[in-house]
């Protein structure tokens, strides 16, 4: 529900140990404020990945995740999109690409990030040009 937890989660708990503690702690302790939507992805400098119920990483284009986003119920233009996904929003990373795309402010780490934890400042980047 937005304002509780993560809105999105794309990770899959059956997966690998790694993610199903993951999805724990995206289940319990990342949050949405109310002009938020948050989405939980593994991510790169380059891109976002998922894992398939194989164990397969498969790339999720900026376009892709997008479309996701979009198809949230909670989705509007005016909204913040927070990105717990590890390095997209270093300089030329997806984070910027998927700003491109939704015009949508975005907020993503710089760094590897663990979900739910603080969101530091020197670590996390505000994507709104």
């Amino acid at each position: 529900m937005l304002g509780l937890k993560a809105d999105i989660i794309l990770l899959d708990k059956y997966a690998n140990k790694d993610d199903k503690r993951l999805v724990e702690l995206a289940t319990y302790y990342v949050t949405s404020g109310p002009n938020e939507i948050t989405v939980v992805v593994h991510g790169n400098k380059e891109e976002f990945v998922v894992t398939n119920k194989y164990g397969e990483q498969i790339t999720l284009s900026p376009n892709e995740l997008a479309e996701i986003i979009k198809d949230y119920k909670e989705y509007t233009k005016d909204k913040t999109i927070i990105l717990e996904s590890c390095e997209t929003g270093s300089e030329g990373g997806p984070a910027e690409d998927l700003h491109d795309i939704l015009g949508n402010p975005v907020y993503a780490p710089k760094e590897r990030v663990i979900p739910g934890t603080k969101r530091k400042k020197n670590v996390w980047r505000l994507i709104n040009d």
